[in-house]
């Protein structure tokens, strides 16, 4: 009897089913073909094989599907293997079963995914083939952060790249560079701009302002064709030259220079001669404080000291009477035009045209023979020993000179070796040195500055005097002093004189033609008294005979 009454039920629920139009499950009035009706947030439809379990879901705030079980949910199409899957991860695969990116998507020959503007109907294809990753816009692709239409980067439909630019005129562009195209490199700030291109033959960098290398902030230092530079601006390798800290050096790996300015003058050191070639064909000129040299070398305007180079700290053998703690240097004959020693020429030429010259009267040269028989010629050497040795000399002494021809004698600024000798001890304070010597110094109490020189250095300084605290000790300010042992040439006097050895020459030339002039004299008296002699000799000689 049951199971005929479940029988009943299959054929009245079959019938129900084939005769209606809608079935509902939960409804009597379903309005679709199949309608499940669940009123408590729940599953609606479940298809299981008994582990996994896909089934949809109704809930207040939308519809569900998906799996049940921890299993992927597979999206296929034509009966084929899945097109797209989730996983339990939240991974979405397109084209692969086991995506491993939040979205993944596969293909064997081209990947791509599409986009498109629904008002404007702009799109754009992004392809990843086997060797690249491909966008095709039908204009600019632009990325914008931190807001729609920032447009940080910009990838311009001609393959230019703008980074806060969306119309680059160059390859990549940083910002705006007006008046730059068509370069590799170009950047700007809307009004000032520089571009770097690479041509066949040559890196270009172009800038409409100057340039400022400022490496650790302006400390660093700069190599061209060098990585290990050790001068502000170096150029090549200086080798074992020992060139580093100046402001330039340059070299070929052997050979170098190196330029730097001091508080006082710039420095050119070279480990070769250095010769300068204007023109390049052997004929150029070079100016002095003259920008119009006249001549091959023109030195305009005159200097009062001396910069010429010493060598007080290395040894030699020369100075038998130095001082304590003094090193004595070899002594080399030089030729210089501002002459520390020798000036050797073909010929001097001094100005002597009439047309310069205001004429008063040809010279007294009897006056000049008497004012050239009271200058005395003197024999002597050079105090500074380690420059000049103990080579004699037979000149004058311009002190000596300004007594009776004052006028070849000049006086300028300039120092004296007075000192001549090494320290025994330095004092540092605050803002000075303290020089100390074994003996009496010989710096005048009104001296206010002295000539030094410190190891390692080729050319003495001026340093100013501060104070003189005693004869033995020095007090003076300078920015240059090194090491433990300076060498001190002397003070620095405002009437150093020099003489005129021209105007000397002259006055020889007067006083000898004075003498010509009393050589004629006498002989025209000479021969008068020879006339009378002769005569006196001819009566004789008549006397004589008559006897």
């Amino acid at each position: 009897m049951k199971k005929n009454i479940i029988l009943l039920i299959a054929f009245v629920c079959w019938h129900q089913i084939t005769h209606a139009q809608n079935v509902g499950i939960g409804t009597t009035t379903p309005l679709t073909k199949l309608e499940v009706l669940t009123n408590d947030n729940s599953y609606g439809i479940v298809h299981t094989n008994g582990t996994v379990r896909l089934g949809t879901y109704i809930g207040n705030s939308g519809g569900w599907i998906g799996t049940q079980s921890n299993h992927p949910l597979y999206f296929f199409t034509n009966n084929s293997s899945a097109m797209m899957t989730l996983r339990t991860n939240g991974y979405v695969g397109i084209g692969t079963t086991t995506p491993v990116y939040s979205l993944d998507i596969y293909n064997a020959g081209n990947a791509q995914f599409f986009l498109t503007e629904g008002i404007g109907g702009q799109t754009a294809l992004f392809s990843r083939y086997t060797n690249r990753l491909e966008i095709q816009p039908s204009d600019a692709f632009e990325i914008s952060v931190n807001g729609i239409d920032q447009r940080n980067l910009c990838i311009a439909n001609n393959g230019y790249v703008g980074i806060k630019n969306s119309t680059p005129n160059n390859q990549l562009e940083i910002g705006v560079a007006p008046g730059f195209s068509g370069n590799n490199l170009a950047m700007g700030n809307g009004t000032q701009a520089m571009s770097f291109y690479q041509s066949s033959t040559i890196s270009n960098w172009f800038s409409n302002t100057g340039f400022a290398l400022m490496p650790n902030g302006g400390k660093g230092y700069v190599g061209i064709g060098v990585s290990n530079p050790a001068n502000k601006l170096q150029i090549g390798s200086v080798g074992s030259s020992n060139y580093g800290g100046n402001d330039i050096a340059f070299g070929n790996g052997t050979q170098a220079s190196g330029i730097a300015q001091t508080g006082s003058l710039a420095q050119w050191y070279s480990t070769t001669d250095i010769a300068f070639m204007p023109r390049g064909n052997g004929h150029g000129r070079v100016g002095i404080n003259t920008i119009t040299p006249g001549a091959s070398l023109e030195v305009d305007d005159y200097v009062v000291g001396n910069t010429e180079d010493y060598w007080y700290f290395y040894v030699a053998s020369i100075c038998n009477a130095c001082s304590p703690g003094l090193q004595r240097g070899t002594i080399t004959p030089n030729v210089s035009i501002l002459a520390s020693n020798n000036i050797a020429a073909v010929e001097f030429d001094a100005y002597s045209d009439a047309r310069i010259k205001d004429i008063e009267d040809v010279s007294n040269s009897s006056s000049d023979l008497e004012t050239l028989n009271k200058i005395q010629v003197t024999d002597y050497t050079l105090k500074d020993k380690i420059k000049n040795g103990n080579k004699p000399f037979k000149k004058v002494i311009a002190q000596q000179v300004e007594t009776v021809y004052p006028q070849v004698v000049s006086k300028h600024t300039d120092f004296i070796p007075n000192v001549y000798k090494a320290t025994n001890k330095i004092i540092k304070t605050d803002s000075s040195w303290i020089l100390v010597f074994d003996s009496a110094h010989h710096i005048s109490k009104n001296s206010t500055a002295i000539k030094v020189l410190t190891p390692g250095n080729t050319a003495m300084i001026r340093a100013t005097i501060v104070s003189i605290p005693s004869d033995n000790k020095v007090e003076i300010k300078s920015d240059e002093l090194q090491g433990d042992m300076i060498f001190v040439y002397g003070e620095e006097v405002n009437d150093f004189r020099t003489v005129d050895y021209d105007g000397l020459t002259t006055l020889n030339i007067s006083a000898t033609q004075e003498l010509s002039k009393l050589v004629k004299q006498q002989q025209a008296e000479i021969d008068a008294q020879n006339i009378k002699i002769s005569a006196l000799d001819t009566e004789i000689k008549k006397l004589e005979a008559k006897q």
